[in-house]
């Protein structure tokens, strides 16, 4: 499983996000074949970007091959915030992934506030 976010235009996961950072959000799903891993493909996967109750909900799109994606505004609201993905299909079994960010509650320049 490879889940991914970072600020758009940037390929590094930071260890701190902003209030109103534009965020882009990826996630690779596969399954079993029999005698592989293929590409998953559905076009009801989605994420939540979660503190206490959703603050964003987006469908994911998907490029066919595995990997799903989407990109969205950080929530005007400070607070700790993780990405969640639940996803139940009949027939597979359930897909619960959960990552925490955290965030800023002031924006500090280089991390240098006194």
């Amino acid at each position: 499983m490879n889940v991914r976010h970072h600020k758009a235009g940037e390929a590094n996961e930071p260890t701190i996000h902003r209030v109103n950072d534009d965020l882009e959000y990826s996630v690779e799903i596969y399954e079993w074949s029999g005698t592989s891993w293929e590409p998953y493909v559905a076009d009801n996967v989605q994420v939540q970007f979660y503190m206490m109750s959703p603050y964003v909900l987006k469908n994911l799109s998907t490029d066919k091959k595995g990997s799903y994606f989407t990109a969205f505004k950080v929530p005007d609201v400070y607070g700790v915030f993780q990405f969640k993905v639940e996803y139940q299909r009949l027939g597979y079994t359930s897909l619960s992934l959960s990552k925490l960010s955290y965030w800023l509650f002031w924006s500090c320049p280089n991390l240098k506030c006194s």
